[in-house]
C-alpha cells in the first residue's frame, strides 16, 4: 500500500494502472498536437501560395478593354468609362488617399481600440478634401 497524489491509500496495481493512463493521456495529447501542427502548416502553406497568385495576378493583370458592337446599353458604356476613369485617377491619387483607405478599413473592421486610433489618425487628414472623400467613397462605408 502507498498513499497516493490525493493523500488515498493505493496498492501498487492502481498505482500502475494510473501511470498507464497519464502515458496514455500523454500519448494522445503528443499525437493531437502534431495532428494541430500538420493542419495549421497545410493553412499557412494555403495562404501563402493564395497571396502569392493574387500578388503576381496584380502584377500581371492589365485592365481589358472589349469593345461592345451594340448600342442597346448606355448604362453599361457609362460604368466603363466611370472603371477608365478611376483607373486613371488611381495612378494619380496622393498618398493621402491610401492613407484614408487604411484608416476607414480599420473603421470598418477593427475592434474598439483600432476604431479610436483610426479616428484620431483621421483628425489629421482635411476631411474637406476631394480626394479624402473619394477614399471614403471608394471604400464603401
Amino acid at each position: 500500500m502507498v498513499i497516493n497524489a490525493l493523500g488515498h491509500f493505493s496498492s501498487d496495481s492502481k498505482i500502475q494502472e494510473e501511470r498507464r493512463d497519464q502515458q496514455a493521456d500523454a500519448t494522445y495529447l503528443n499525437w493531437k498536437t502534431e495532428e494541430l501542427n500538420k493542419e495549421n502548416e497545410k493553412k499557412e502553406v494555403k495562404e501563402e501560395k493564395k497571396h502569392s497568385r493574387q500578388a503576381s495576378e496584380r502584377k500581371t493583370k492589365t485592365p481589358a478593354f472589349e469593345e461592345d458592337m451594340s448600342d442597346s446599353s448606355s448604362e453599361s458604356e457609362e460604368e466603363e468609362e466611370s472603371t477608365d476613369r478611376r483607373q486613371e485617377q488611381n495612378s494619380d491619387l496622393p498618398s493621402e488617399y491610401w492613407q484614408i483607405q487604411k484608416l476607414v478599413k480599420y473603421l470598418k473592421g477593427g475592434n474598439q481600440t483600432a476604431t479610436v486610433i483610426a479616428l484620431c489618425a483621421m483628425r489629421d487628414f482635411n476631411l474637406g478634401q476631394e480626394t479624402c472623400q473619394l477614399a471614403i467613397r471608394d471604400v464603401g462605408v
